[in-house]
């Protein structure tokens, strides 16, 4: 049904993982977009001097998990907080993510005209022509959203467990399965950086390049998303299916292309048991 929110309603989370200095430069792109800036810090080695030019801005609130605590728990101090502090909506952020200077504002206002009830608003992360208004989806990257705090409270939040890939995925789920929509809105550009690129040779010649993730992000993409394959095999075949076909690929390229397949190989099986298993949390070998 319709809301009445205001920029007021709104405060953001950004998650630092080892964050560099110039993250700074990013979160300002959206800095002022937001009433309150929860910054919580994941990292193992806290950057002070990041810390400090963040603390120099009056609306931000610095919080360190002391160490690497997983997306999930960031994102869900970040969304407690919030909401003590009685905020209806949070735009949820990873450290490499910049918006649109009005994002935040063009969200509010479709949100207030659309006649469902909402869980996420997002954007988009790539340049593709795209001339729909908005779309449904199953789920979406947990930077650059709009969350509902109601709708948050509403399914239990997100799901420590995963730690870190697909909880983003896990929770866009259980948004649609408590009747809430995640809309996407393809008029809004983000510019994400999604891991990292390597580059296939032959000598010296340059073939192309390709997207990567270390082999711990092998391992709990895997174990993740055969846990959640098990657990939504009958009610959600297409999401099992998608996410069959991004391991298969992750695995090609961690197995085929990259330098250390001996550990990728490694990752993907023991992330293969541990999802059939329901061995989840921190990894730990």
């Amino acid at each position: 049904m319709p809301t009445n929110f205001k920029k007021k309603d709104v405060a953001g989370a950004v998650i630092l993982y080892n964050s560099e200095n110039d993250t700074v430069d990013t979160i300002q792109t959206y800095l002022e977009q937001v009433e309150k800036l929860y910054v919580v810090d994941n990292s193992s080695l806290p950057n002070h001097a990041l810390i400090s030019a963040l603390k120099a801005y009056p609306h931000v609130h610095y919080h360190s998990l002391v160490g690497n605590k997983g997306i999930a728990a960031a994102l869900n101090w970040a969304a407690q907080k919030a909401i003590l502090d009685e905020f209806s909506l949070l735009l949820t952020m990873d450290d490499d993510t910049r918006t649109p200077p009005e994002m935040v504002n063009q969200m509010i206002d479709f949100w207030n005209s659309y006649p469902s009830e909402i869980g996420i608003l997002s954007g988009v992360h790539h340049n593709k022509k795209d001339d729909e208004i908005f779309r449904p989806l199953m789920f979406t990257l947990t930077s650059g959203n709009l969350l509902s705090l109601t709708a948050y409270q509403e399914i239990g939040g997100f799901n420590n467990d995963l730690f870190i890939d697909h909880v983003d995925h896990e929770f866009g789920l259980r948004l649609n399965a408590s009747g809430y929509q995640v809309i996407e809105l393809p008029f809004i550009r983000l510019d994400h950086k999604l891991g990292y690129s390597r580059h296939i040779k032959i000598g010296s010649f340059v073939l192309g390049k390709y997207g990567t993730h270390s082999p711990i992000r092998l391992y709990y993409f895997t174990r993740n998303g055969i846990y959640l394959s098990y657990k939504y095999f009958k009610t959600n075949p297409e999401f099992v299916w998608t996410v069959f076909k991004e391991i298969l690929k992750k695995g090609f390229k961690s197995i085929i292309l990259d330098n250390n397949r001996l550990k990728g190989i490694h990752m993907l099986q023991k992330g293969i048991k541990d999802g059939l298993t329901g061995r989840l949390g921190q990894f730990n070998e």
